[in-house]
């Protein structure tokens, strides 16, 4: 691969790699925070229908206390006239209270009164079941210790939550004992909860805690408020996320399951302002990516591929004298003045190598060897040297073929050429025809010790062989005529000694004469 693409590669990779952590990390930060604003959101809608449902109360509680502070009510309680009833407490009464309840409780806690509307037909209709139990003596309804008293809160009846409030029964200017207790009552329905919706302006859905179909996002939601969350916020989907929360009973216990709902504007404008800054990120990033290729081509890839150029041309043409050119004032142009600096000195090197092979040459061919080199599959890689013509070889014929082929008719090379590929390393002497070389074989070995060749160099030494011959019979002549004078020297001796003997004894002139015949005859025979 070109180091343009890499450099290309490289930068597309980078840009990659930033928009993908960039993209992350407006993930994580961004979207993370318009979604902390919708559960902000969510939970103010839940807080508002929560407030909506006390604000009920409170105008429930409100309208309590109107007619539990009234001297007619005080003194119905007393005596339950049907006058009070017959005036005050009619159907068409309790439909424009929006009332479907209203129970009168005595000190003693008994019911004096009750009674119970529908609302959509504006008729009575039977006293919900349980709401005895709910008056009975202890009731928390009925816990009215002073004036300015009041309970409110949610009722949980067979017949579905309702919303309550109580007051104590006084006189209209509050100056006698409480009589007892006056209850409002408002049922929880689909119509109340269609009433706050509308008044909110929010999608808002109820159920009982205890409701046996509780849909299944109010049961995850249910377990997350029982938790100890004030609210709970789940998404419905990618569009509508809702916000849930608890109402309690005038007991103290979870009664009613809120949910509220808001559509995701919020986040979609997240997704939306996500998605916009990644899309200005890619555009800026692609901008980016060509400006950086553009001046990476322009200031150092051109000319890095000129300097590469240069050196193949260089290169291919076999000779160093060119030099490469990079121009600037960099690290390039640094490099280009080292590669020129370097080919400065293999140009000294290689002029002052090919005097040196011109010496080595002259003085090689110049002497009595024989230089030979082989790869490690017995082939010829150099052969040189005044012994080719000795022996009558072809230095130009016998490089690059089997070293066997050209020493075929020396056998006892060939053979110390496959004992030198095995890794010995030794020396001999070679007898050819008239001549005698002094030969030495030395493997050559690579990096990690394998042989990877030989290389054999043999001396001539013809000469010196001939003149140790001579010396040699020179020598032995010398020996033998020392021997032949010892031999006169011994033979002067004994005769000397003879004729002194002959001549102390008297002896006549022929026994002397046939002493210097004898030694005569022997001088003759020495010679």
């Amino acid at each position: 691969m070109s180091l343009r693409k890499k450099t290309l590669l490289i930068l597309a990779a980078a840009l990659v790699a930033l928009i993908a952590i960039l993209y992350i990390i407006s993930q994580v930060v961004l979207l993370d925070s318009f979604a902390r604003l919708e559960d902000q959101a969510i939970t103010r809608n839940a807080q508002r229908a929560l407030n909506a449902v006390d604000d009920t109360l409170t105008r429930l509680s409100a309208s309590a206390a109107d007619y539990a502070r009234w001297d007619d009510t005080y003194a119905f309680i007393e005596d339950v006239n049907p006058a009070y009833i017959e005036a005050t407490l009619q159907d068409l009464f309790f439909v424009n209270l929006e009332l479907n309840l209203m129970a009168f409780v005595n000190n003693a806690g008994e019911t004096v009164f009750a009674k119970a509307v529908d609302l959509q037909s504006g008729m009575e209709r039977p006293l919900p079941e349980g709401l005895a139990q709910a008056l009975a003596p202890g009731s928390p309804l009925l816990d009215l210790p002073d004036q300015d008293s009041s309970r409110q809160g949610i009722l949980h009846l067979p017949e579905g939550p309702m919303l309550v409030a109580a007051r104590p029964i006084l006189d209209s200017f509050a100056r006698q004992p409480i009589r007892g207790a006056l209850i409002f009552g408002q049922f929880l329905g689909e119509a109340k909860v269609r009433q706050l919706s509308e008044s909110l302006r929010l999608p808002i859905f109820v159920h009982s805690v205890n409701s046996p179909q509780l849909p299944r996002d109010f049961q995850n939601a249910l377990a997350t408020l029982d938790a100890g969350s004030s609210v709970s916020v789940r998404p419905l989907d990618d569009t509508q996320i809702a916000g849930y929360t608890l109402v309690n009973d005038i007991y103290g216990q979870p009664a009613l399951v809120v949910r509220v709902d808001m559509s995701r504007d919020i986040y979609a404008q997240g997704q939306a302002s996500v998605t916009l800054f990644v899309a200005l990120l890619v555009a800026a990033g692609l901008v980016f990516g060509a400006l950086a290729a553009a001046l990476m081509e322009r200031f150092v890839l051109s000319r890095l591929t000129r300097l590469s150029a240069d050196v193949n041309r260089i290169s291919r043409s076999g000779s160093i004298a060119g030099r490469v050119s990079a121009g600037g004032d960099d690290e390039l142009a640094s490099l280009a003045r080292d590669i020129n600096d370097m080919l400065v000195a293999l140009e000294k090197t290689q002029t002052n190598l090919r005097e040196s092979d011109q010496r080595l040459r002259s003085i090689v061919n110049g002497a009595p060897i024989l230089l030979w080199s082989v790869d490690r599959n017995g082939i010829l890689t150099l052969l040189e040297g005044k012994g080719l013509e000795t022996l009558g070889l072809d230095a130009a014929q016998g490089l690059g073929k089997p070293a066997v082929e050209l020493f075929r008719n020396i056998p006892q090379i060939v053979e110390e050429i496959q004992r030198a590929l095995k890794g010995d390393e030794f020396g001999s002497v070679v007898v050819v025809k008239s001549f005698t070389f002094d030969t030495r074989y030395v493997p050559l070995r690579g990096v990690d010790g394998t042989i990877t060749g030989m290389i054999g160099v043999a001396t001539d030494i013809t000469e010196r062989v001939m003149a140790e011959t001579a010396l040699n019979t020179a020598y032995e002549d010398l020996n033998r005529q020392n021997l032949q004078l010892e031999r006169v020297q011994e033979l002067f001796r004994s005769t000397l000694d003879q004729v002194s003997d002959a001549a102390r004894r008297g002896a006549v002139q022929q026994e002397l004469t046939d002493y210097l015949e004898f030694v005569q005859s022997e001088f003759d025979r020495l010679d």
